[in-house]
């Protein structure tokens, strides 16, 4: 069932609940599911959910406004603003906040404020077949140098000199994240500073050295990369590993347990890392309260049962039950911020990750970023390392002169 279809089933479901109601927006249909749970759970409070394209955005229009955000993207300067502390909600018999991973517990506090709280998570996955001969020094990560070590050696070309397989090419992601997450290994740090976007430009400069540096050693030219993708990727990445074609594939997590784990495909799984470091993908849904909120202890209320292993264990059944699972991975589509629950919850839902879930420790979130962060990250950092990579000027040499042209150009616009 796609993810349409599993909407559809959610709107069908009886809603309960009564008194005191509490507005939700939230750019992630199947929170409508939490919603319909959490109602018919309990009679004293009911959650009214509504899809909005970009939550974050809405809350500084005028207008009606939600008692409760559950979106990606709110941890921004502006976003947070709107959000109350939600440190009221902390108590060891209640909401823990020892159950949260610490690392994404930081990302929602501004100074002693926490406004607000991780709901979900996205890792970069390396996937490879089990008979590979690939044999990782952790059970839970694989490092750059690994994955490039591995994949020079298992390069091949036929008698005609044409590549027949590839180990792994920084190029072959055609959304380009995982020069982005090479990037962000090597320190480059983008993040919402002052009300301006800054990042380490010698950090950002070593890892596109070190992305060239691999694929001068891979195939020494960039038309060779490309061939190899022309001829052989019209197949997923499955097929790819089971057929020897490829050594490793990148895809985020969600994608990995929603379509490659799924399928019944014979792949092992490890979270992309450099020096033990995992980073975490951007867009993380968080939960927020809003400041002033009419309905604040429907709010609480339902922060105190949402955040709790036995009301996310229910959820993630519930999902299965209406087959919401094929098309959206885990809690809000990713692991669980909780993680007592991503730990020991998932491995009954998902069976890929007994013995994978990733060490608290190692998480590395990204930093506060600008609203438009989104934006900026397409149309100027994505085709500014993809250029460099290539050997093609597109323009300003360095990326801070990109970015000061995209914003002249975006602001004659508007």
């Amino acid at each position: 069932m796609r993810l349409g279809a599993a909407a559809a089933a959610i709107l069908l479901l009886d809603a309960c609940g009564g008194g005191e109601t509490a507005v939700l927006w939230t750019d992630r249909p199947e929170t409508a599911l939490y919603a319909q749970y959490y109602n018919a759970a309990q009679d004293v409070y009911k959650i009214e959910a509504r899809f909005i394209e970009s939550p974050a955005a809405q809350l500084a229009e005028s207008g009606e406004k939600p008692d409760i955000v559950i979106a990606s993207f709110l941890n921004n300067a502006k976003a947070m603003s709107f959000f109350e502390d939600l440190r009221f909600l902390f108590s060891k018999s209640t909401l823990n906040e020892d159950a949260f991973y610490p690392a994404l517990l930081e990302m929602g506090r501004r100074g002693k404020r926490q406004v607000l709280l991780p709901v979900s998570f996205n890792l970069p996955a390396v996937v490879f077949a089990p008979r590979s001969g690939v044999e990782p020094k952790s059970p839970f990560m694989l490092e750059l140098d690994e994955i490039k070590e591995a994949a020079l050696a298992y390069n091949r070309k036929d008698s005609a000199g044409a590549w027949t397989r590839l180990g792994f090419s920084p190029l072959w992601d055609r959304e380009s994240e995982f020069l982005f997450l090479a990037a962000r290994l090597y320190g480059a740090d983008f993040t919402e500073a002052d009300g301006a976007l800054r990042w380490n430009d010698g950090a950002l400069g070593q890892a596109l050295a070190a992305l060239a540096s691999w694929l001068n050693e891979s195939t020494g030219s960039i038309q060779a990369e490309d061939d190899f993708i022309y001829k052989y990727f019209f197949d997923p990445p499955a097929k790819l590993l089971a057929d020897e074609r490829i050594l490793f594939a990148y895809m985020k997590s969600s994608q990995y347990f929603t379509e490659a784990a799924a399928d019944g495909a014979a792949l092992d799984v490890r979270w992309l890392s450099r020096e033990a470091r995992i980073p975490v993908l951007e867009g993380c849904v968080s939960f927020g309260i809003r400041k002033n909120a009419a309905a604040r202890t429907a709010a609480a209320d339902f922060a105190r049962w949402f955040f709790t292993d036995a009301a996310q264990d229910a959820l993630l059944e519930k999902s299965r039950a209406v087959h919401l699972d094929d098309a959206i991975f885990g809690i809000a589509g990713g692991f669980s911020a909780l993680r007592s629950v991503t730990e020991f919850v998932f491995p009954k839902y998902y069976q890929g990750l007994l013995g994978r879930a990733p060490p608290a420790a190692s998480l590395a979130p990204f930093s506060t970023l600008p609203g438009d962060w989104s934006e900026i990250k397409s149309a100027v950092v994505l085709p500014y390392m993809r250029d460099k990579l290539r050997n093609e000027s597109g323009g300003a040499d360095t990326l801070g002169e990109r970015f000061t042209e995209w914003r002249k150009i975006k602001q004659a616009r508007f």
